[in-house]
């Protein structure tokens, strides 16, 4: 069964937004693709003060509830 391709359907669309979101959606696509572009995993030490600060606000939260 063939599968629509929405994305050159939208792009030709009559209603210029949607025309044009479409285009710029291709387009990153395209450079996405090209690029081959690496996604690096979050590692602990990038999670350290969000984790701190989460610590902080229950912490903060329990003692005004005693």
């Amino acid at each position: 069964m063939h599968k629509p391709d929405y994305i050159q359907e939208n792009r030709q669309s009559a209603d210029p937004i949607i025309r044009e979101m479409f285009q710029e959606l291709d387009i990153r696509i395209e450079e996405l693709d090209n690029n081959k572009l690496f996604v690096e995993k979050m590692r602990l030490t990038d999670a350290t003060i969000p984790i701190l600060i989460s610590i902080v606000i229950i912490i903060n939260f329990i003692y005004t509830i005693l």
